[in-house]
């Protein structure tokens, strides 16, 4: 039993191969998608845009290019595994917000 549960944890922590992300249509995302939409947020017009944020630890970056829009009237998520700058993300949007 226990070498079915370990067999089970190690399949499902990815570990083992490259993660691909799928757009809604089904495809691999690229840089191209990524760049696309790091445009996309800059000349938007969104309530909170984050354009292309870093942060480095100890001269480790932990942080890499982070864009995103949210726009008025959303719920808003960011998920994402353990360590992957969820906390620090939103910290550094906490304390550069200027509420006008």
């Amino acid at each position: 039993m226990f070498i079915y549960f370990a067999i089970l944890v190690w399949a499902d922590s990815g570990s083992h191969r490259l993660r691909e992300t799928t757009n809604s249509n089904g495809s691999t995302s690229s840089k191209e998608d990524v760049a696309a939409a790091a445009q996309a947020v800059a000349s938007s017009d969104d309530v909170l845009r984050v354009l292309n944020i870093s942060k480095s630890y100890n001269g480790k970056r932990v942080l890499d290019g982070v864009n995103m829009g949210v726009s008025t009237d959303t719920v808003f998520a960011l998920l994402g595994p353990n360590g992957a700058g969820k906390t620090t993300t939103f910290n550094i949007i906490r304390k550069h917000i200027s509420l006008t």
